[in-house]
């Protein structure tokens, strides 16, 4: 992947983030704790998004899966510092992408 590809990344990533929070916000409500004692949560067959984030301890993203702008589709892995160092992908032609970055985002 180019250095253009990594931009669009690190940009797209703003929008997953924002996506993720509208998703997962209206969600995060649930009863206190002595309310679901003895229940089993509930599973689902199929769960929908555009994008989906993996948070730290400290709500940093530190993940993202989703479709970029160019229509291709990535994983992401950030480090501690907010730096990609890791995408793995699709391009828009089908043809499979990965690529490793260093700690400063040189690839």
């Amino acid at each position: 992947m180019n250095k253009l590809k990594v931009a669009l990344v690190q940009g797209a990533t703003c929008g997953l983030m924002l996506g993720a929070v509208l998703l997962v916000g209206t969600r995060m409500w649930r009863p206190p704790a002595a309310a679901t004692r003895g229940t089993e949560a509930p599973t689902v067959d199929v769960v929908k998004a555009r994008s989906y984030q993996l948070m730290d301890g400290t709500g940093r993203v530190r993940a993202a899966l989703g479709i970029l702008p160019d229509k291709s589709t990535g994983l992401v892995l950030f480090d501690e510092t907010d730096v990609v160092r890791a995408v793995v992908g699709l391009e828009p032609d089908g043809s499979p992408g990965f690529q490793l970055f260093d700690a400063d985002g040189i690839g």
